[in-house]
């Protein structure tokens, strides 16, 4: 993009009409640099927006993560063996697919959305044993300290999904970026024939 609008200015540029020094030097050199400096705006800004992106979501994994790490510690508070067995077997699975979820080789919108339908069914089947539990007569504290973790898990999650695939860059700011590039880049092109048709 950048080659062919700095090629396409020059073209317009070396085939327009031979100014006099003051327009070479000012007027085109005024315009050239009044869209490149907003273009540096627009990268600045842009970059400022993908950086803060990038440490919420090292943030998030940090918590998914330690979440993940907690709600497996506190099956062992299950009274039943063969729910613990369950429920360790689940909190497995859901890490796994935490890390599908991250996994940057397949990150097409079908694959993710199947990832996310599942991490959503092995955090109901958690929740059912937990409250299947608490009716059995499990200790309400016991019920509570699992229950939060799950709930935390279950945010930290939804966090993720927002920052990672809803919250990108607009695609306004998108074509606002490739215009200016190519308005400033023509606009050097253009600058460059322009002198040139003038020696």
């Amino acid at each position: 993009v950048v080659m062919t609008s700095i090629k396409g200015g020059y073209v317009l540029g070396s085939h327009a009409q031979p100014a006099g020094e003051a327009e070479k030097t000012e007027s085109i050199s005024g315009v050239a640099g009044a869209v490149l400096s907003l273009t540096a705006f627009m990268l600045a800004f842009t970059f400022s927006m993908v950086a803060n992106r990038y440490e919420v979501r090292m943030e998030l994994v940090r918590e998914d993560a330690n979440d993940i790490r907690t709600v497996y510690k506190r099956t062992d508070l299950l009274p039943d063996p063969n729910d613990r067995s369950i429920a360790r077997e689940l909190v497995k699975s859901y890490l796994d697919q935490r890390l599908a979820f991250a996994d940057k080789a397949n990150a097409d919108p079908e694959h993710l959305q199947r990832v996310l339908r599942e991490s959503k069914r092995i955090e109901k089947q958690l929740w059912d044993i937990t409250i299947r539990s608490a009716e059995g007569g499990m200790n309400s504290d016991y019920v509570a300290i699992l229950i939060e973790s799950l709930d935390e898990v279950a945010a930290v999650q939804a966090s993720r999904v927002d920052v990672g695939i809803e919250s990108r860059i607009p695609p306004g700011i998108w074509i606002v970026l490739y215009g200016l590039t190519i308005l400033g880049m023509m606009s050097i092109g253009y600058h460059s024939g322009k002198w040139r048709s003038n020696i």
